[in-house]
């Protein structure tokens, strides 16, 4: 199981918090979303507006249930030895959880500093690392750098995620000159405003209006795999419906209480009779259709099995990065091109 840690003081949370974690949940391949609340940073001196750890922990938990995040909120460092290193805290989580995959999520303004970190070496080798902007920070300059290192395991960029210039820098000093609230309990409707959870659309580029036909228009939520040997994309051409004879990624819808990476393993078993291995999430687009509004996760995948069987396509092809543009695509699939063929380069 892939797991997503958000890692912070979280003193207080706000809503910036939640719209990264509102991202993880609903736009990124992670199988669980851990928000994990540290009692002290080894970076960080001096008190806050939540002094109290415990206080802090029960704050972000009351928050993160408001908001209807299926989120878990840990107090792994809460039983670990100070300094409470990152490191170490993910090296626990190893230990005790062999069979999950951690994944570090952080954002623009630390990846930079990463170096710094304790063992920020041993961080990039062994652990995938996720990063969301922060307003002010070159982040994806940062990336390329550290991606550059022969060490790193890997670093994504979500360029597409909320940004959100609130701080909780800001809210403690707004707090100390008195300008906002402290809250007497920790119930969701007594924060201060800035803390409570504030609803969004999934599309996080636009904001959503009950009054707008955009309400009545179905949603459906897919999963597809770009299956990669060596440097060559696989490509199936639909053989039914409106869309009959056009090329798409294999793929298909993620049924209720499916994470996407399982929703995929499945379609692939189903239509091409078929094991992959899912690499990383490529890209999540967002396309509408005449009818309907669809959410296509992309999943980077490679065979375990050489052999492939066509259930439900009417045919098949292997293409290198001059022939991906010599098929016609369905719309959505078509804006995934340009990545594919600067990922075929790189690889070339």
């Amino acid at each position: 199981m892939k797991v997503a840690l958000l890692f912070g003081s979280f003193n207080p949370i706000h809503e910036g918090h939640l719209a990264i974690l509102r991202y993880l949940v609903e736009r990124t391949d992670a199988d669980q979303v851990r928000l994990v609340v540290s009692p002290e940073s080894p970076f960080k001196e001096g008190r806050g507006l939540l002094d109290n750890a415990a206080e802090r922990l029960e704050a972000a938990r009351a928050v993160v249930a408001a908001a209807g995040l299926t989120v878990d909120v840990s107090d792994v460092e809460f039983h670990l030895p100070a300094p409470r290193y990152t490191l170490n805290t993910l090296r626990f989580l190893q230990q005790q959880e062999p069979e999950n995959e951690f994944v570090l999520v952080m954002g623009g303004d630390n990846i930079g500093t990463l170096e710094k970190w304790y063992h920020g070496d041993e961080i990039l080798r062994d652990f995938e690392i996720w990063v969301y902007p922060r307003p002010g920070y070159d982040a994806a300059a940062d990336c390329v750098r550290l991606s550059g290192t022969t060490c790193c395991k890997g670093i994504t960029l979500f360029e597409d995620a909320p940004q959100n210039d609130i701080s909780s820098t800001r809210i403690r000093e707004s707090g100390r000159r008195g300008t906002i609230p402290r809250p007497s309990a920790w119930e969701a409707n007594a924060l201060p405003t800035e803390l409570l959870p504030q609803r969004e659309c999934k599309d996080s580029k636009k904001n959503f209006d009950p009054s707008s036909p955009e309400k009545e228009r179905k949603r459906i939520e897919v999963v597809a795999a770009v299956i990669r040997r060596g440097d060559a994309i696989f490509a199936t051409q639909r053989g039914y419906g409106e869309f009959k004879d056009w090329w798409e990624f294999p793929g298909g819808k993620i049924e209720a209480g499916e994470t996407p990476r399982n929703a995929l393993r499945r379609e692939i078993r189903e239509e091409l009779d078929a094991e992959i291995k899912i690499v990383r999430l490529l890209k999540t687009i967002e396309w509408d259709y005449p009818a309907f509004h669809l959410t296509l996760h992309c999943f980077l995948c490679t065979l375990r099995s050489e052999a492939l069987h066509l259930n439900e396509h009417e045919a098949s092809a292997w293409l290198h990065k001059d022939e991906l543009s010599d098929i016609r695509w369905l719309p959505a699939d078509l804006q995934l091109i340009p990545i594919l063929k600067k990922l075929l380069e790189r690889l070339a």
